[in-house]
């Protein structure tokens, strides 16, 4: 069971009253964007749905006053300033049936008291078909209705008067039967208000018999089945759209099927309207407690409407018993409501002073998060020991709260078993603790532990966990990107160990990168990570100002939701700065090219400049091309270096530019393959391509000191000993690699891309040679 299932907003800070936002929410939430997207106002509408509700109070109105949102008052949060009223839709599974939803609307009565919003309205939705089930709407009364009802109580009035005056007359026994004709009233109770409802007849019928198969089948199998909360966690399993517990819990005893249906199929298929009065005398109480206000008017008179109007009675043993299911199923699941909201925790950035020793009378949250450590135990937590190793931190944390000094204190054993203060670590690390600490105390909290028995095992004690909901804000912050993506992990584990909702405003792309990962590791469902981007309103143009996605099964996700300056951020600075880096060394290679004399050193210092800038980049894609072209496992490694690069060159230089740089690498290729023929042969200063060619011809057109052909000379015994025929290497070849290489370091000459393809089919063909004849 998620704790919410559903929220919305209407008329809230960046949410208009027309449109608002309203979306599903799924176990892990991710919400992100630009700066002033939005994504505050979600989590602070969260916030301030829990530091509205008191303690003891069923119904509960907005109330901004605890500030621990910083959000001010309602002048700051409304959207249209104009519209005093802002609306909610939250999770309502009415029927245990999690696919229902109830829309709340608050009302700012007060300029004076510009902290507080009272409930005024009420609305069941099946989210299906956003049909309504129930609404109950208070309004205030007009004059002319006013007037009205005065009008009615005086005539009423003044015909109760004169049948009172002619009973004067009567006999003592026409007065004792007369008894029954009560007098009205002698006082006017003010007529207050309205509370104006709709019921949905047929919807609700529909409902019932949704969950009547599931009713029958728990009074078949209640004894087989010890706790609800196993039941819940089921059907949350099975991803079925209900809560078990909540229906079960809403009906008191127990209904025979066939009066369960005979009462749902006695509903009409229609929808009726209609409204009760509210007057004064509904506002009064009979003890001390304070009156009523509004909303709990509102509540109690809504709970009157749905007992008056659904008449489901039984008789056994000739007594009629009355089940007020529909009502009862409002209360439980209202009772629901109010506990998933204050079940929300909420950790922000803010950061607070850091100091060696606390006060515990501050009740800051950091403050009372470490009174929870020490009150449930957490040392003990093997997850919350488990991910202080993960994390690099230490072995343990040591709370020492001093009672009697109303003091406390926080430290961490190192790995070296030195104790150090939490002080002395940094901002990111202490962030980070506070979420362990928290998603520990979560589960302890919510822990419930039950005897169960196992055919296999015997007895044992089994751990459930109520569902909650953590709130967290760029839990990234001052984390290495390391971190950033285990914090990932992390989430994942409390979620699907503990039952924690998490609702996480972030910026960081590899927190979602690592979601995205451990889904394509089936370690995750993308079901359960759900991704909202945010706009800002103003900059959307024709965009949604929300979009959300899901994570695909294999890892992917729609890139194209997100706008321009979030994924491609990074990979836009890189292109901007490859670009920047291209057009330098191409200047500078230019320069060189011009200013320099045309001798091997120039050749030299260009192939430097060469080697410093392809180095820059990620040459794996032109390494799989050159593969495809050459034999690579009978070349040099420098020579498959040499190639790579100029590969690499060939698709980074742009069309229309001089591609010399790449010729110049393919034609180093073919110089660096040759050196290996001549060790001891030539003096290394005389290792050019052009002194190497020159030998090479000789032996091949057998002249010179190679006209015998005895293998007696030093390249020969080197050739016969390298290749099977080394009279068939095209060495003729090696004239166009030469001159092509010297063109491209010349000052005048410029060359295309197909010069530079045509140059490596000439490399290629030769090397070819090379690798065919080696032995």
């Amino acid at each position: 069971m998620k704790l919410i299932d559903i929220l919305g907003l209407k008329n809230f800070r960046i949410f208009d009253n027309i449109t608002g936002f309203k979306e599903e929410l799924s176990a892990i939430n991710l919400f992100t964007g630009a700066n002033n997207s939005g994504k505050s106002s979600v989590i602070k509408s969260l916030q301030m749905l829990k530091n509205s509700i008191k303690e003891n109070q069923n119904v509960f109105d907005l109330d901004l006053s605890l500030q621990e949102h910083l959000l001010g008052d309602f002048d700051n949060v409304l959207h249209d300033k104009e519209n005093k009223s802002v609306e909610t839709s939250i999770p309502f599974a009415f029927l245990g049936l999690s696919n229902l939803y109830i829309s709340l609307t608050f009302h700012i009565p007060d300029a004076r008291d510009n902290y507080k919003a009272k409930l005024r309205g009420i609305k069941v939705i099946d989210s299906q078909d956003s049909a309504v089930l129930f609404s109950f709407f208070y309004r205030d009364v007009t004059t002319e209705e006013n007037n009205e009802d005065i009008e009615i109580f005086e005539k009423r009035s003044r015909e109760s008067a004169s049948k009172a005056k002619s009973r004067e007359s009567y006999t003592l026994q026409e007065q004792i039967f007369a008894q029954e004709d009560y007098p009205f009233p002698s006082f006017y109770n003010p007529l207050m208000g309205y509370v104006e409802w709709q019921i949905n007849f047929g919807k609700l019928k529909a409902k019932l018999n949704e969950v009547e198969e599931f009713y029958q089948f728990y009074l078949e199998n209640k004894n087989k089945y010890r706790w609800l909360e196993k039941m819940d966690e089921v059907a949350y399993n099975g991803h079925m759209n209900f809560v078990p517990s909540i229906l079960i819990k809403s009906i008191k005893g127990e209904i025979e099927i066939n009066e369960w249906n005979t009462f749902a199929n006695s509903l009409p298929d229609e929808i009726i309207s209609d409204k009760s009065d509210v007057r004064e005398i509904d506002f009064e109480t009979d003890d001390f407690a304070p009156a009523p206000e509004i909303a709990e008017v509102l509540y109690s008179k809504s709970l009157d409407i749905l007992r008056s109007k659904f008449k489901w009675e039984t008789t056994e043993e000739n007594e009629t018993i009355k089940h007020n299911v529909i009502e009862n199923c409002f209360k439980n699941t209202w009772k629901s409501l109010v506990q998933r909201i204050s079940t929300i925790n909420y950790l922000s950035t803010v950061k607070e002073q850091n100091s060696r020793v606390y006060s515990t009378a501050s009740n800051s949250p950091f403050v009372n998060l470490l009174k929870e450590y020490d009150k449930y135990e957490v040392y003990h937590s093997r997850f919350l020991n488990e991910y202080l190793q993960k994390f690099d931190i230490g072995k343990r944390i040591n709370v020492n709260y001093q009672l009697k000094y109303q003091m406390i204190s926080i430290s961490i054993t190192t790995f070296d078993d030195f104790e150090r203060d939490l002080v002395d670590f940094g901002y990111g690390i202490k962030q980070l603790i506070l979420i362990l600490i928290q998603i520990s105390i979560l589960a302890e909290r919510n822990k419930i532990t039950r005897e169960e028995y196992h055919d296999e095992h015997g007895s044992v004690m089994v751990d459930y966990y109520n569902p909650s909901l953590l709130i967290i804000e760029e839990p990234e912050a001052n984390l290495h990107p390391k971190w950033q993506s285990l914090l990932a992990e992390m989430f994942e584990r409390a979620n699907q160990n503990f039952k924690i909702q998490l609702v996480i405003e972030t910026h960081s792309e590899y927190l979602i990168r690592k979601f995205q990962t451990l889904v394509a590791e089936k370690k995750l469902d993308g079901n359960k990570v759900k991704i909202f981007y945010l706009r800002n309103k103003r900059n959307a143009g024709d965009l949604p100002q929300m979009s959300s996605l899901n994570i695909d099964q294999d890892g992917s996700i729609d890139y194209k939701v997100f706008d321009s300056g979030f994924f491609d951020e990074s990979n836009n600075l890189e292109l901007s700065l490859l670009n920047i880096q291209r057009d330098q060394f191409f200047d500078d290679f230019k320069k060189l090219k011009i200013s320099e004399e045309e001798n091997e050193n120039k050749i030299t210092e260009l192939e430097s400049r060469i080697d410093e800038y392809t180095n820059k980049f990620d040459s794996q894609f032109s390494r799989r091309e050159i593969g495809f072209l050459f034999n690579t496992s009978k070349l040099e490694v420098k020579t498959v270096d040499y190639l790579v690069s100029g590969q690499l060159l060939l698709g980074l230089i742009e069309d229309g530019s001089d591609f010399s740089p790449a010729m110049l690498q393919f034609g180093r290729a073919v110089e660096y393959e040759l050196k290996q023929l001549f060790p001891g042969i030539l003096d290394p200063l005389r290792h050019t391509i052009g002194a190497m060619q020159s030998h090479l011809l000789r032996f091949t057109n057998q002249q010179g000191e190679y006209a015998a052909r005895n293998g007696t000379s030093a390249l020969e015994i080197a050739l016969n000993s390298r290749f099977h025929h080394p009279e068939n290497l095209r060495t003729n070849l090696i004239e166009n690699i030469r001159v092509g290489r010297n063109d491209a370091a010349h000052s005048g000459t410029i060359h295309n891309k197909q010069d530079a393809e045509t140059y490596l089919v000439d490399v290629q063909e030769f090397l070819e040679s090379l690798t065919n004849e080696r032995k």
